[in-house]
């Protein structure tokens, strides 16, 4: 797509997107009163952050600075993945109450910090977590775990569901960085085939490494590992 196409569609999202901005705002203020549920206090702060990102992404597209990976320039920092995990959880819990599915997490307590950048993380997880919902049946499961290993004390986030498991042909393209055909979940969502391939290329950028354990017909994990330099113990 031509850049003057992109700077377009990206400038006409980013209006309609600041006035989201400003109605989520003042919804989870509650400007106008309390609302009747504290859940839609709770919604509304999950729209803001969603909507910021959003209008952050056109930002980007505009300043001409967003890469084909969809990745900026990093802002390194030693983040916390236990905060990065709960904001994707919130964010998809609804989506995963929805169809039926549970969505859980867990964070070792030795888990270390990571040197990544935060936004990055979270538009990886998020990809993982929305794509394992979309695959688990109503009754089923999706765990997103940080944990240490015992054998060799790497640190490692797991993306965990108990869905209808992946081809084995589809793992070999995501690995190979070759195309996926779009699929249609379990729930009707429809994929773009981009998700997996996008999350693979980001890793692969950071020095990071992906893999998947499938267990045919009981669901998938995907397992991120991330090196040493990367990772900084508490103190």
């Amino acid at each position: 797509m031509p850049v003057d196409a992109i700077a377009i569609i990206a400038h006409e999202l980013r209006n309609p997107l600041n006035a989201m901005l400003g109605f989520s705002e003042m919804m989870r203020v509650e400007k106008f009163g309390p609302h009747s549920d504290p859940r839609y206090r709770e919604y509304s702060e999950i729209m803001h952050v969603a909507t910021q990102k959003l209008v952050r992404i056109c930002n980007h597209l505009l300043d001409g600075d967003l890469a084909a990976d969809g990745m900026v320039s990093a802002t390194l920092g030693i983040i916390s993945a236990k905060k990065v995990i709960n904001q994707t959880v919130r964010l998809y819990g609804a989506m995963a109450q929805e169809r039926g599915v549970t969505l859980t997490m867990s964070v070792d307590k030795e888990f270390p910090g990571l040197l990544v950048d935060a936004e990055v993380l979270e538009g990886i997880l998020g990809n993982l977590v929305s794509n394992a919902i979309k695959f688990t049946p109503s009754g089923g499961c999706v765990a997103v775990e940080a944990r240490v290993t015992e054998k060799d004390g790497a640190a490692i986030l797991v993306v965990t569901d108990s869905g209808v498991g992946m081809a084995p042909e589809t793992i070999k393209n995501i690995l190979h960085g070759l195309p996926v055909s779009p699929g249609v979940g379990l729930h009707g969502d429809v994929g773009s085939g981009f998700g997996l391939g996008l999350v693979m290329k980001r890793l692969a950028k950071l020095g990071i490494h992906l893999a998947f354990r499938n267990n045919a017909g009981e669901g998938t994990s995907v397992i991120i590992t991330f090196p040493g330099p990367l990772t900084q113990k508490s103190t």
